[in-house]
């Protein structure tokens, strides 16, 4: 959960007041603080205004609500590290900021991590309900600059006995003085309201342009008409199905047919589909995860978006090339006992005791790869990280070697312990120092087994391997290949169905440059995890089959990969 958020909302008067007015209920509603390059608007109190330098304090999260965020204002933030969120974001930004929330909508070729209307306060949620129109509400924004509300009422005067009560919005930077009459009466004007929304249950019908009105009428149950004010607004609207009366003007014959639909049962459920139940307001802030975006392989703030997810987002970092994750809204993984359970059973149909043969099997397999490249491995000391209940260990205890092993569960620590009578250690990987629990330089071997795409800091991890191996020792490790086969032609499902707490996605080439730069030289690496048929999402044909998975193994393709390096001097 972020601790320490700061809003970044447009103040200019072009901008007009709602993204205004939302970033303040949530900065207050989440304890956050505002703050703009244009300085404190008036209508801002100074107890939610960060008015000491906010590049120099630490930051969880900063929102960035200025429709389209200056590039400079985006660096300024960025180099420092701290995840930077788009929240309806529309310009050239878009595409680098970590996570995209769109509760507007958007038509960028760009999708955002989550579509989440129900962020803002929209009020009370009500159902729609046909009634007579004859109060009614112009609302077009804080500025209304390309003067909407003046067409409008020159076109509601062209409507015959028009009886209505209509009021007119005076936004926080409007002056309404210059309103034509309508049938001979001026117009009131709702000046300048604290929050819009808590007036508009008083109306029958609401005229505005799409936007957080619009979104908070439909939310409430009331009627409204939309005047855009340029193309990409109306392609917003149609997008939605809301009823459009025009583009700067207003065509009075779609306005007699709208009105004539409002006030019909059936014709009010074509216009405005029911709203779901809205989800508590700014919740999606307080889920947000608070780390930094630095890579773990190098620990750079450079990098660029390839994937987003609803609560991830994937980078490849512009200084190492590595790929990763980092997961703003996926919450804390839980690897206690049912892990073992519940997990590998949704995955393999069996817990993972019931596999342990056929893992024992393959680790047996991966010995006699380090053996073919190491010579003998009697009496050779070996570590295994990540060894959950110990099929690996068995495996080389049963070559000779003098085996170890260690894991996060202390269920799993437990039973290697009393059925293979193994010396085991249950400890964090993740935190600084775990390497101190034995002699520095004191394994001929270390293993890690689908374990290192877990960690979300190697540089760390790496310091305790080297530690821990003595010189020509074996580092062993498999893991997801994202240069594998589905990865290279079902890109969008190799990153939707990656596991959320895969911080790391290993490809050959970066995985060999990020053992160099830890003094680790790759000396053989496996292709496995062959599965031909999801070329082409179907099974093939026995000689297919055949001939694909040879050329997979060629090509080194395969969906995961293990890799023996040695420690150099």
């Amino acid at each position: 959960m972020a601790r320490k958020i700061l809003f970044v909302p447009s103040v200019r008067p072009e901008g007009g007041w709602g993204h205004l007015n939302r970033c303040r209920e949530a900065a207050r509603a989440v304890g956050g603080r505002l703050w703009a390059p244009e300085g404190r608007p008036e209508q801002i109190s100074e107890e939610l205004w960060q008015t000491h330098d906010p590049f120099q304090e630490p930051w969880d999260l900063i929102v960035f609500d200025r429709r389209k965020t200056e590039r400079d204002l985006y660096r300024a933030f960025a180099e420092r590290g701290w995840p930077l969120v788009g929240w309806d974001e529309g310009a050239a930004c878009r595409s680098r900021m970590d996570f995209l929330v769109d509760s507007l909508g958007n038509t960028s070729r760009i999708p955002p991590n989550c579509q989440a209307p129900g962020l803002m306060d929209l009020g009370p949620h009500r159902v729609y309900t046909p009634k007579p129109v004859t109060r009614v509400l112009v609302a077009f924004g804080g500025t209304d600059r390309h003067h909407l509300a003046v067409r409008l009422l020159k076109s509601l005067n062209r409507l015959p006995d028009l009886t209505w009560e209509v009021s007119v919005l005076e936004g926080p930077w409007q002056d309404r003085s210059d309103l034509p009459l309508l049938h001979g009466r001026r117009p009131s004007l709702l000046s300048r309201p604290q929050r819009l929304r808590d007036h508009l249950q008083h109306f029958d019908l609401v005229f505005c342009s799409y936007g957080i009105t619009a979104h908070e009428c439909r939310n409430q149950g009331v009627p409204f008409l939309l005047v855009e004010p340029s193309r990409y607004h109306a392609r917003l609207s149609r997008r939605k199905g809301w009823p459009l009366l025009g583009v700067r003007g207003v065509s009075v014959r779609k306005l007699v047919r709208f009105l004539e639909k409002i006030q019909d049962p059936r014709g009010l459920s074509q216009l405005y589909h029911q709203p779901m139940e809205p989800e508590e307001p700014h919740a999606l802030w307080r889920r947000f995860r608070s780390h930094g975006r630095f890579c773990p392989a190098c620990g750079s703030a450079r990098a660029r978006v390839v994937n987003r997810q609803k609560d991830r987002t994937f980078y490849r970092c512009r200084d190492c090339g590595f790929l990763y994750l980092l997961p703003w809204l996926v919450p804390e993984k839980d690897y206690g006992p049912q892990y073992f359970e519940d997990e590998y059973r949704s995955q393999y149909g069996k817990t993972y005791l019931q596999d342990f043969p056929n893992i024992e099997a393959l680790g047996a397999r991966r010995l006699t790869v380090l053996q073919r490249l190491s010579g003998p491995l009697q009496g050779r000391r070996l570590l295994d990280l990540g060894c959950a209940y110990g099929p690996f260990l068995a495996a080389a205890q049963k070559k000779g070697m003098v085996v170890e092993g260690a894991d996060v569960n202390p269920q799993a620590v437990a039973w290697v312990q009393r059925e293979l009578g193994v010396p085991a250690t249950c400890l964090n990987l993740g935190v600084v120092g775990w390497e101190k629990n034995w002699p520095e330089r004191s394994f001929d071997a270390v293993s890690l087994w689908y374990v290192i795409e877990h960690f979300p800091d190697l540089q760390t991890l790496f310091q305790g391997l080297r530690y821990l191996l003595r010189p020509q020792g074996w580092l062993l490790l498999s893991t997801p290949n994202a240069a594998g086969l589905t990865a290279r032609f079902h890109p969008g499902r190799f990153f939707r169905e990656s596991p959320t707490d895969h911080y790391t996605l290993w490809e050959p080439v970066t995985a060999r440059r990020l053992l160099d730069r830890h003094d680790f030289q790759i000396r053989w690496i496996e292709p496995t995890g062959i599965h031909p048929e999801r070329l082409l999402g179907r099974p093939l044909g026995r000689w297919w089959t055949a001939g694909l998975a040879a050329l997979q193994r060629w090509l080194r393709w395969g969906d995961t990969m293990e890799i023996y390096a040695r420690r150099l001097p």
